[in-house]
C-alpha cells in the first residue's frame, strides 16, 4: 500500500544555478495545509565517500580545511560526483586526494547527504589493494595532509569526536558492520562515548 505524500509543490523558482548545484526556492503545502516556502539544493549527481584500506587493514584518512566550517576536518577521501558513473568518481577522488590507485572496489552503501535541504545520495565505496601512484591534485583540494590508522583506531576518532565529518562516520560503519571489522582496539565503545558526552 502506497503512503501519501504529506507535501503538495504549487510552484518553483531558481535562485542560483551551476553545472553542479541548483539554490531552489519551491511554494508548498505542508503537512499541516499551510502554504509556504521550501528552500532546498538540488544537487546534479551523487556524492562518494571512501574507505581506503591497507593490506594491514588501516584506513586512509586525509586533513582539510572546510571553508563552510572553518576548521580543519579529519576525513575520509570523498566528494561530489560527475556524470558517468559513482564507481568512476569515487576512483578519481581516491586518486585526487590521496595519489592511491586501488585493484578492488566494492560497494557498501548508500545514504542521504543532507535530506533537510538537500537531495544529494552518497555512495560509500570499500577500497582495497591500494598502489601510490606518487601524483596526487592535494594542493588544489586543500589537503594538508595524509596519514593511515588502524581500522578500529578510526572508529575510535569518531566517538571521540575526533573525526566529526558525517561521510566519514556513516561510510567507516558501513565498513565496519558489512565487513565485520573490529570496532575497538580495546575497551568498551559505549564507555567512549559516555565519558565523550558528560565532557
Amino acid at each position: 500500500m502506497s503512503k501519501k505524500i504529506p507535501w503538495k509543490k504549487l510552484g518553483s523558482r531558481i535562485a542560483y544555478q551551476n553545472p553542479w548545484t541548483t539554490f531552489r526556492e519551491d511554494r508548498v503545502i505542508n503537512p499541516v495545509v499551510k502554504e509556504t516556502v521550501y528552500g532546498l539544493i538540488d544537487r546534479a549527481y551523487a556524492a562518494v565517500s571512501i574507505v581506503a584500506l591497507t593490506d594491514e587493514k588501516e584506513v586512509i584518512l586525509i586533513n582539510t580545511f572546510r571553508y563552510t566550517t572553518q576548521v580543519f576536518s579529519l576525513e575520509i577521501p570523498g566528494g561530489a560526483g560527475e556524470r558517468g558513473s559513482s564507481l568512476a568518481s569515487a576512483k578519481r577522488e581516491l586518486w585526487e586526494e590521496t595519489g592511491f590507485r586501488a585493484k578492488k572496489w566494492r560497494m557498501m552503501g548508500t545514504f542521504q547527504s543532507w535530506n533537510g535541504v538537500c537531495n544529494e545520495w552518497t555512495h560509500v565505496y570499500c577500497a582495497e589493494g591500494l598502489m601510490q601512484t606518487g601524483y596526487n591534485e592535494q594542493q588544489e583540494e586543500g589537503i594538508s595532509e595524509v596519514k593511515t590508522v588502524p581500522f578500529a583506531k578510526a572508529i575510535e576518532m569518531v566517538a571521540r569526536g575526533i573525526i566529526t565529518d558525517s561521510g566519514s562516520i556513516v561510510a567507516l560503519f558501513y565498513v565496519a558492520l558489512k565487513l565485520q571489522m573490529p570496532l575497538l582496539r580495546s575497551g568498551n565503545l559505549s564507555l567512549i562515548f559516555e565519558r565523550r558526552a558528560v565532557k
